[in-house]
């Protein structure tokens, strides 16, 4: 007879990749996102959309560079990565509600002033 196999509680690896997976797929979906909506609120005031992509594009990759640059040492050393994402991808949030905020306040400005 065998000896029984004791069970390991927690979840098993197999499933916490395919969860990883997904988070990593909902990021650059909404990483997309941004994009998109980065290009047409550009392609408004530039009143060219293929100038905004190009702009959205280039301010894209000098992000990952910026970021690779000042971030790579600290992300490769540290135990645990998967924080360093997540806290990277709660301030991208944190900066998306604030754009929103300062462009909302920047049209009531706007608005104030030239019907004054």
């Amino acid at each position: 007879m065998r000896p029984a196999v004791p069970s390991v509680a927690g979840p098993s690896p197999f499933r916490a990749t395919h969860a990883l997976y997904g988070v990593l797929f909902l990021s650059g979906f909404a990483g997309l996102g941004y994009q998109s909506v980065w290009v047409r609120m550009l392609a408004q005031s530039l009143g060219h959309e293929y100038s905004a992509a190009l702009g959205v594009v280039a301010a894209f990759f000098c992000g990952l560079g910026i970021g690779a640059f000042a971030l790579d040492r600290r992300i490769s050393l540290s135990p645990r990565p998967d924080r360093w994402f997540a806290a990277l991808e709660a301030v991208i949030a944190l900066w998306a509600l604030t754009c929103q905020a300062i462009k909302l306040l920047a049209i009531t400005i706007i608005t104030v002033v030239f019907q004054s």
